[in-house]
């Protein structure tokens, strides 16, 4: 077969399904009719029109509603009460890298945590892999803290978080992702994620957010306490919340996700207002408003370059500079990553898309000795949009490492998992797991994503 026969498949285009009763409905009450026709052909029943344009705080359901949430927050306040040593261990995209910011900065900024009490640990995505993995529990141990808060990560690391537990620390999850088989990590003091199976809460709330809703619970009892007094509110914080809850792709829709939508537009007011300096150094290179896109398209992939290639910290770093030079100093970094991050992408997606077509069956799975694990989930999710099926992508673990001089000691695959709407990627990798214990040493994710 030649390589010009290796194309992907033509798409096929298929127009929204339009509801005339919805479109009635919404007309009806008042909205306008460019919007309601929109809405018409995306919604499953018709909505409060209010629902769209308010962003009460005031409207959000109680994040006590929420598992584990009130053990938590006795806990965190507990320790901020007795000056313990805090571990934060976030993920390394810009769900984890927000939510990093959002716990650093109500610890510090807020209850006003000595900077020395807390140190945040970011796995290394090549070397490390995803989720609280045997060297990063490792690390944390080494610290010595007696209480580790994680986000955006943990829901499927009981070992782990078993081994940290016997060191004598506890463990607080803060999460968003799908959990597995066997339920919370059992060995967690606490696991506050609204997915889980004995959970009511929206389910579509991102890591940062779930550790936006835990600090705000926790400032309340602060005061009540009588710990600390006259706390801010934290709606100052909804900047990090926002950009990571548009970088995760995370629903926004008016029924489903109403504390989304408060979420990105209270956030998108503080961005446009700069007010941070890395909102002032990130506007400066925009021209017009911050908006959803250019926080997709712009912000968020140039935050989590640095992630995908290397340590996540200069972007965590970027989003709490306390100075404008800071920042310029940090995005300009996070702006060459991003440029080293689309070359290796680009090599890998030539690669990929012709081994791809050789592939017949309802999915695809490919192994590269050459691949690049910081680049293997955007390559997937290039492969579903491309061939409409799940994708997922495999090298050799730590390949890519910048100064690596150990690849021929490498005997372990990294993958990343991109699924397809009716197909859940964590759960079927919940079920390999399962069914063939010890092939997968480790694994996280969700619905649409995952990996390793």
């Amino acid at each position: 077969m030649s390589s010009q026969m290796l194309v992907p498949p033509q798409p096929e285009i298929t127009p929204r399904e339009f509801d005339d009763t919805i479109h009635t409905s919404l007309v009806n009450g008042g909205m306008p009719e460019w919007l309601a026709k929109i809405l018409a052909s995306r919604l499953d029943k018709a909505i409060d029109a209010n629902l769209l344009y308010s962003n009460e705080l005031a409207d959000i359901e109680d994040p006590s509603n929420i598992p584990d949430m009130d053990i938590a927050v006795k806990r965190i306040v507990e320790a901020i009460k007795n000056e313990e040593k805090i571990v934060l261990v976030c993920d390394h995209d810009m769900d984890g890298t927000g939510s990093a910011a959002v716990l650093w900065e109500a610890l510090t900024c807020y209850f006003n945590v000595g900077e020395a009490l807390i140190r945040v640990v970011t796995s290394h995505r090549l070397t490390e892999g995803y989720g609280i993995t045997e060297p990063v529990a490792q690390r944390i141990i080494e610290l010595k803290p007696s209480l580790v808060i994680s986000a955006d990560k943990g829901s499927s690391d009981e070992l782990r978080i078993k081994k940290i537990k016997e060191s004598g620390i506890d463990v607080i999850v803060t999460d968003h992702h799908e959990i597995g088989f066997d339920g919370p990590p059992e060995s967690a003091f606490a696991v506050v994620n609204p997915i889980r199976a004995d959970s009511s809460y929206d389910k579509h709330v991102c890591g940062a957010g779930v550790a936006f809703l835990t600090m705000a619970k926790v400032r309340t009892a602060l005061i009540r306490t009588g710990v600390r007094q006259n706390i801010s509110s934290l709606t100052s914080l909804l900047d990090y919340v926002a950009v990571a809850t548009i970088a995760d792709c995370v629903s926004m829709k008016p029924i489903k996700a109403s504390i989304n939508r408060t979420f990105v537009k209270r956030g998108l007011q503080l961005i446009n207002n700069k007010s941070r300096p890395c909102w002032e150094v990130f506007c400066s290179d925009i021209e017009g408003p911050i908006d959803a896109e250019t926080i997709g398209f712009k912000l968020a992939p140039a935050i989590a370059a640095a992630g995908r290639l290397d340590w996540a910290e200069v972007g965590f770093k970027f989003l709490i500079a306390k100075s404008k030079s800071e920042a310029s100093k940090h995005w300009q970094v996070l702006q060459d990553e991003n440029s080293l991050r689309k070359d290796i992408e680009k090599n890998l997606r030539d690669k990929a898309i012709p081994e791809a077509c050789k592939k017949h069956g309802q999915s695809i799975v490919l192994f590269f000795e050459d691949g690049h694990s910081g680049v293997h989930g955007i390559t997937a999710s290039r492969l579903v949009e491309a061939f409409g099926k799940p994708a997922a992508i495999f090298s050799p673990k730590g390949v890519g490492v910048k100064n690596s001089t150990h690849s021929d000691e490498i005997k372990f695959a990294s993958g990343s998992f991109r699924g397809i709407p009716g197909f859940n990627v964590k759960e079927a990798l919940s079920y390999v797991a399962n069914k063939n214990p010890g092939l997968l040493l480790g694994f996280g994710g969700h619905v649409g994503a995952a990996g390793w």
